[in-house]
């Protein structure tokens, strides 16, 4: 993600020592901060998402590639397929080395949906391929640091034990949202907790 924030235009390449790389992610600027970038640039040279392009120097020029991993010439603002835009405060507010990884994880999927989206941890695993626990995890970081909130809803279901089921949902907040789009609700529910309101 910080690579496609230097690279804004084509033909979309970076170049910069790892050190700037490592400094620049809030990992320091020793050998070994500068070894785990070019293990990253390998993992996702290796997923096609990157191309090393040769040298500048004493570093490697990378080429943006295209999201899906299908090797292509990456192209800005693309349509068709699902999409994220991600703020600059991300990185200008560090963001990226405040947030753990189940925290970035939901962020991504909160900016990829409308505000009151459904999220089931249950869901996880067919929905994001993310364990039920990695989302619990996710929400209650961001809910920490003020960039999400809930609102829990219950929903009559007569063959649940207590005959009722909790459904929770959740907007992003500054500076990630709220975007102004509702996603709705499903079906009869009444609100149990919506503190923010």
């Amino acid at each position: 993600m910080l690579a496609l924030t230097v690279a804004t235009g084509a033909p979309y390449n970076v170049a910069q020592p790892a050190g700037v790389w490592a400094r620049a992610l809030g990992i320091g600027s020793s050998k070994t901060a500068a070894a785990s970038i070019s293990k990253q640039w390998r993992w996702l040279e290796d997923h096609h998402l990157i191309r090393r392009a040769g040298r500048r120097g004493s570093f490697a020029e990378i080429v943006m590639l295209r999201e899906d991993g299908s090797d292509g010439e990456y192209v800005a603002g693309m349509r068709g397929g699902l999409w994220v835009s991600i703020p600059l405060t991300y990185w200008t507010e560090n963001w990226h080395g405040k947030l753990n990884l189940p925290a970035k994880a939901v962020l991504l999927i909160g900016l990829s949906l409308l505000d009151d989206f459904y999220l089931p941890q249950q869901k996880a695993p067919e929905w994001y391929g993310l364990s039920p626990d990695t989302v619990g995890r996710g929400v209650a970081t961001l809910k920490q640091h003020g960039l999400l909130t809930e609102r829990v809803l219950q929903k009559p279901a007569p063959n649940a034990p207590h005959g009722h089921t909790r459904q929770h949902y959740y907007t992003l907040q500054q500076p990630f949202g709220p975007k102004g789009k509702r996603s709705g609700s499903l079906g009869r529910a009444t609100v149990v907790t919506a503190p923010w309101s």
